[in-house]
């Protein structure tokens, strides 16, 4: 079963966006158009949980927690810390969004 995301984005996570900055895990964000499995509502935000395979087109994606997600095309890609991942999923902003908040902070 399976969940189909649009306007997907592809989240690097890292401790702190610096050169010395460590790689914790890759997340996806999307908007759901479809979804065997129930758990979300149409045009519902979502943020999975660390993405742990994907096929050759970056368009289907298995999370950890053994979550099918699928996306018409590949996702766009960002790198965030772990601090806006905590952030984002608590309050389900999305990735542009918080390219807005990271603005009106500098």
């Amino acid at each position: 079963m399976l969940t189909e995301l649009t306007n997907p984005v592809r989240l690097h996570v890292y401790d702190f966006l610096t050169p010395e900055g460590e790689y914790l895990d890759t997340i996806l964000y999307g908007v759901v158009v479809f979804d065997e499995t129930q758990r979300f509502s149409m045009h519902e935000r979502v943020y999975t949980s660390p993405i742990v395979e994907q096929n050759s087109e970056q368009t289907r994606f298995v999370t950890r927690s053994n979550r099918v997600y699928c996306t018409a095309a590949p996702p766009k890609k960002m790198a965030i810390t772990l601090h806006e991942w905590r952030w984002l999923r608590r309050y389900l902003f999305s990735p542009s969004e918080l390219l807005v908040f990271r603005a009106m902070r500098h």
